[in-house]
């Protein structure tokens, strides 16, 4: 369907929630406004423990929605140079640093869609 010769837009869901952002502020930022404040939120308590370039990488992958949710709490991330797929939760992840208990940017991800 087309506008003014425009494609009509598609829908943008929030990646926390998933409900469809209707303003375009939140449209805009890419989350709802609840939604945003919870992964802020999360994110300040990660910053403890992360590296600045972990969080900008975590950022980047709720930005291109480069994860699915397979259920509550655990998700499919496409590693960084997008050859792999890494099952995530929270506390684990089947990356290389995951493997030894380490920090990474995908449960970041996690972390920030949970909060």
């Amino acid at each position: 369907m087309q506008t003014n010769g425009q494609p009509a837009s598609t829908e943008v869901h929030c990646p926390r929630c998933g409900r469809i952002l209707k303003s375009e502020k939140s449209i805009k930022r890419g989350a709802g406004e609840i939604c945003l404040r919870k992964m802020r939120e999360a994110e300040a308590a990660i910053k403890l423990n992360a590296k600045p370039e972990q969080i900008a990488k975590a950022y980047e992958v709720i930005e291109l929605h480069a994860f699915d949710r397979t259920a509550q709490g655990r998700y499919d991330i496409i590693s960084g140079d997008a050859t792999e797929l890494y099952d995530t939760t929270k506390d684990t992840c089947t990356c290389k640093a995951g493997q030894y208990s380490k920090l990474c940017y995908h449960r970041l991800v996690v972390a920030m869609l949970s909060a």
